[in-house]
C-alpha cells in the first residue's frame, strides 16, 4: 500500500493516505478507515488501485440507489474495497460489468484480491451500451525507485469482452 506523507495546509495536518502521522513529538498510523469516497472513474484517464475484496452486491438501500434495472426499480451495483494507489486512500470502486466479468475470468475465486492494477475506462466500439476497459496487473519493480512493472494485461475493449459480460451479467438481488 502507499505510505503518505503528512501534508500541512495552514498550519494544520492532514493526512492525506494511508500513512503515519506525527502529533505532540508522538507518531500515529492509521488503524482503519472509518468512512470512504467513491472512486470516480473518468473515460480514457487511467485509475491505478489494489483490490482489497471480492467484488460483491452493494449493501445500500435499493430505493436510495440511482441505479435501476430493467423494469426502472432501484438496484444495487457491485462493488469493491480498494486502495488508491496514487492517493493511498481507502475507496470504494463501481464495478462496471464488463470491468467485473473480465475480472473474474482472468482471476477465478477473487484471485485479483491483494494484486495492484491500472485500470481504463473507453468506449466500446462494439455496444454503445457498455463501457470497454483496458486493464493491467501490476507489480511493484523493486529495481525502480517508485516503479511498477507490467504482469498482466487484458484487454475489455473487443466484442468477446462485451458477449462474456452479457452472458455472465450479475443481477442484483
Amino acid at each position: 500500500m502507499a505510505n503518505q506523507e503528512v501534508t500541512t495546509v495552514s498550519g494544520s495536518s492532514v493526512l492525506s493516505g494511508m500513512g503515519s502521522v506525527m502529533l505532540g513529538g508522538a507518531s500515529f498510523k492509521t488503524a482503519r478507515w472509518v468512512t470512504r469516497t467513491v472512486l470516480r472513474q473518468v473515460q480514457e484517464v487511467p485509475f491505478y488501485v489494489q483490490f482489497e475484496n471480492e467484488i460483491s452486491l452493494s449493501t445500500m438501500d435499493p430505493d436510495s440507489s440511482k441505479f435501476k434495472d430493467g423494469n426502472g426499480e432501484g438496484a444495487v451495483p457491485e462493488i469493491a474495497n480498494v486502495v488508491n494507489l496514487e492517493t493511498g486512500e481507502f475507496q470504494v470502486l463501481i464495478i462496471n460489468t464488463v470491468l467485473g466479468s473480465e475480472l473474474r475470468r482472468a482471476y477465478p475465486d477473487g484471485g485479483y484480491v491483494g494484486r495492484m492494477f491500472a485500470i481504463m475506462q473507453t468506449k466500446s466500439d462494439v455496444d454503445k451500451r457498455y463501457k470497454a476497459y483496458k486493464i493491467i496487473e501490476l507489480e511493484l519493480d523493486r529495481q525502480a525507485p517508485g516503479g511498477a512493472t507490467a504482469t498482466n494485461e487484458i484487454d475489455a475493449t473487443g466484442a468477446d469482452a462485451i458477449d462474456r459480460a452479457k452472458k455472465n451479467r450479475h443481477k442484483a438481488g
